[in-house]
């Protein structure tokens, strides 16, 4: 017997990527219904906490709809987007947010109901060349049978399951045909807008500065979507060696979060602005004052992009 958590609240960007992933919504438009769901009292603010209450009006509601095995007493959300009112089903909500508010309110009421179960089935098949031979080759098959759905009641896996045939101890098994598959480990697949994005968050970017400069970085034809997927072009190629070679450190996801906590700091008043610009150039200057720029160093004709991975309100 296998137990799967339920899953927790969405946050922002695990919200991009699910959308992008389910609904095919791009990171510019996901971030636009958030914004309009938040001001139209939807949802609750992105970087802000769950309701007082929401907890108890998630466990009232899945105790009503569901029955209380599919209640999960001691579960607590206390991070990620919520619905304001539980109440308020997707069905009620008019125009193309429903989609959006549907992935939030199910991944609420998800987050509070009980692990989903799986029953595990297995075998062990022993391979000779002939009867009474030694056995040099073991196989082993596995499947999975849910046993019970938990928070899958609300959020369903698209994974059908799986039953082995009745096998006793002893059983000689007689292969009508056997096939030989080649199998190659593959390089790492690509970022998607929204992987990107995700990615970004998790080094303490804010999402919606790091959309603009997604977006910037396309427009002056650096990154490329081919299929869905993110890649440099000839000029990014370029850009991306260059900035490696003579801002190695201001451009690693190492410094970056070190930048975005002194934002964060001087939002609520730990640091002075004085102090972290001060604290920038005594370190960086050196390397940002101007130098010619030799031919072969040239990235084309675009226009200079500049990356802001957050922004002082």
């Amino acid at each position: 017997m296998k137990a799967h958590p339920a899953p927790d609240a969405l946050t922002l960007p695990t919200l991009i990527e699910t959308a992008e992933h389910d609904l095919a919504l791009p990171p510019e438009r996901t971030l636009t219904l958030v914004e309009t769901l938040y001001e139209a009292g939807w949802i609750t603010h992105p970087d802000g906490a769950p309701l007082t209450g929401a907890s108890e009006a998630a466990q009232a509601y899945i105790r009503r709809e569901y029955g209380t095995d599919y209640v999960a007493p001691d579960a607590v959300v206390t991070a990620g987007i919520v619905p304001t009112d539980l109440n308020r089903i997707p069905e009620d909500l008019p125009g193309d947010g429903a989609a959006l508010y549907a992935l939030i309110w199910k991944h609420s009421i998800a987050a509070h109901m009980p692990p989903a179960q799986e029953r595990i089935m297995a075998a062990r098949i022993l391979v000779g060349s002939a009867a009474g031979s030694s056995y040099p080759l073991e196989l082993r098959a596995t499947t999975k049978l849910l046993y019970a759905d938990g928070w899958r009641r609300i959020l369903p896996s698209p994974a059908k399951d799986e039953v082995l045939p009745f096998l006793r101890q002893g059983d000689e098994l007689h292969p009508a045909q056997i096939a030989v598959d080649a199998v190659a480990s593959e390089a790492p697949d690509r970022y998607t807008a929204a992987s990107l994005l995700g990615a970004l968050a998790r080094l303490g970017a804010d999402e919606g500065a790091a959309a603009r400069a997604l977006a910037a970085l396309c427009a002056a034809e650096v990154i490329v979507a081919v299929e869905g997927k993110l890649t440099l072009t000839e000029s990014g190629v370029t850009l991306a060696a260059y900035l490696a070679s003579t801002f190695d450190e201001l451009t690693s996801p190492k410094y970056a979060a070190e930048l975005n906590a002194d934002l964060d700091r001087i939002a609520v008043g730990e640091r002075l602005r004085l102090d972290v610009l001060h604290a920038f150039w005594s370190r960086f200057g050196a390397a940002l004052h101007p130098t010619p720029v030799s031919p072969s160093r040239t990235v084309g004709e675009h226009k200079p992009v500049v990356l802001r991975l957050a922004e002082e309100e």
